[in-house]
């Protein structure tokens, strides 16, 4: 399902990635179909097929339906820090906290 994702996310955006290794996975089950939400560690090989491309992390969705067919979901980087706005009485606007 990774190289699905990898190769999926690659003939969509011309890009050139190369699956490294899957952090996490997960399996759901909705509607008869099935999920697969994953983590996904690539290597960007870049246009010109450099061997030192850089590394990254992604979160993808993979949804397999009741005939067996697959389909690319959602391919995304994965942000590790999530940002937050919070109101402070003593400021205007917002001051931005990571959480």
């Amino acid at each position: 399902m990774a190289k699905f994702a990898v190769n999926g996310h690659n003939t969509g955006k011309g890009g050139n990635l190369q699956l490294e290794k899957v952090h996490e996975a997960k399996l759901a089950f909705k509607s008869g179909a099935t999920r697969f939400h994953m983590r996904l560690q690539t290597l960007d090989r870049g246009s010109g097929g450099d061997e030192d491309g850089w590394g990254r992390v992604y979160e993808a969705t993979v949804f397999k339906s009741k005939t067996g067919g697959l389909r690319l979901g959602r391919f995304q980087w994965f942000n590790p820090f999530k940002i937050e706005k919070k109101k402070d009485p003593y400021l205007r606007g917002g001051v931005t906290e990571f959480l």
